[in-house]
């Protein structure tokens, strides 16, 4: 977790006394059990950073000299026990650079990148968290880009997973007019990462230093967690700073069944984010924090779809074809029809529509209608949906009826109907 200033400069001072700190996850609350500065004084843990560079066309001439120049400052500010790789991409991949703490031999490759074709973003990407994924201490990939992808294999949903899977935060720097800024943003945001823009290369250079600056100055929380039945959780973080109290928030699936399956790990968690924002004084930021919704809803964490959020009324069906309330594109393990998901007497439930290609429910396949709870994984292909839907919104939902008029949602005490103004 970095801590920032409005200027976007880490604050060193942060008190590791327990007492200044709580953590809340699902409404109860913890005590960390240890809080360390990443780079404290005499502390030997390394940081594993791939330096990934976009050498296609569009970068000929001042942006690939500038680009390789703030390579070779980043590799200035590395630490004897720090490791960097160099990672170029066009419509290939190429490693010019394993993980090394070798500077001169870092500077050498960096030197002799050469332009080449088009552009294959999210595979060089994917190969760099596959290169660092056994490395040890802190990681992070930093990408320098001046376009989109439109060559590879791999997409953003594959990336932002894989990044999640192995605890690394992507760092994404937007370089000329062609960007495609939000793609970039939205990388970096759903890693814990940052994102960086610039026109023109002449800022490259000190993009690179306050990453490698905020890399050295991150704090570390841990704590234990309790083995709960809810398989999304989400977890806020309050500091107490100079008369202040400064909240973060992110979201986890429990280890006994996450999203990303790997069962067996211990319910001990590392509650490290390494990006803040910064706001008009000071402010923390984390992983992308759950919005609360008052109906039940459905959010397409990985997928591609027409919408990334839903509101649930009755029934909703979910598969390939376009008419489907829930539409998953692109995704042969999807059917058309594939799923549905009704409202019950106790909430909703979700039913495969014998689509041959199976429905998963937290990582177990069903074979009958199965009741949902908030923070529920469902799996359709590829694609990763979550149920949302508060003990709070099934209470007040138990206060509802329906218009006579319209048939929509009324409140059992209200006048007048909010959809057809239908009065009552």
């Amino acid at each position: 977790m970095a801590v920032l200033d409005k200027d976007g400069r880490p604050i060193k001072d942060i008190p590791l006394s327990r007492g200044k700190w709580q953590i809340k996850e699902n409404g109860a609350v913890y005590e960390p059990m240890n809080i360390e500065r990443v780079k404290a004084a005499g502390a030997k843990k390394n940081i594993s950073v791939m330096l990934i560079l976009d050498r296609s066309g569009s970068m000929k001439g001042e942006k690939m000299e500038k680009a390789k120049a703030s390579l070779l400052e980043f590799i200035n500010l590395m630490e004897p026990e720090d490791k960097a790789g160099i990672i170029v991409f066009d419509d290939k991949v190429d490693f010019i650079s394993d993980l090394t703490s070798d500077k001169e031999l870092l500077r050498q490759k960096a030197a002799e990148i050469k332009i080449g074709g088009n552009t294959a973003m999210f595979d060089a990407l994917y190969a760099a968290i596959e290169k660092m994924a056994s490395a040890p201490g802190r990681k992070a990939v930093i990408i320098l880009t001046d376009g989109k992808s439109n060559r590879g294999m791999h997409t953003f949903s594959d990336t932002v997973e894989y990044a999640s899977m192995h605890n690394m935060s992507i760092y994404t720097i937007g370089l000329g007019k062609d960007v495609k800024e939000e793609q970039l943003k939205r990388l970096a945001g759903e890693s814990g990462g940052e994102y960086f823009f610039t026109p023109t290369p002449e800022r490259l250079v000190a993009f690179y230093e306050k990453i490698g600056t905020q890399l050295k100055n991150e704090y570390i929380v841990t704590f234990f967690t309790l083995k709960k039945g809810e398989y999304l959780r989400n977890v806020q973080l309050s500091i107490e700073y100079k008369g202040e109290r400064l909240f973060a928030g992110r979201r986890y699936f429990q280890p006994e069944s996450t999203l990303f399956g790997s069962p067996g790990r211990p319910s001990l968690l590392l509650f490290l984010a390494p990006v803040a924002a910064v706001g008009s004084l000071l402010s923390l930021s984390l992983m992308k924090q759950e919005r609360a919704y008052r109906k039940a809803h459905i959010s397409v964490l990985h997928g591609r779809s027409k919408a990334t959020d839903f509101i649930l009324s009755d029934a909703a069906g979910i598969g390939r074809d376009e008419r489907n309330e829930i539409a998953i594109f692109k995704d042969e393990g999807v059917a058309q029809y594939h799923a549905t998901i009704k409202r019950s007497d106790d909430g909703y439930i979700i039913e495969d529509k014998s689509s041959g290609l199976g429905t998963s429910l937290n990582h177990q396949m069903i074979t009958a209608p199965s009741s949902l709870k908030d923070g529920d994984v469902i799996g359709v292909g590829k694609a990763k949906l979550i149920f949302r839907y508060s003990e709070k919104a099934q209470k007040r939902n138990i206060e509802l009826d329906r218009c006579p008029a319209c048939n929509g949602i009324i409140r059992k005490a209200g006048k007048f109907c909010p959809n057809c103004g239908q009065r009552l």
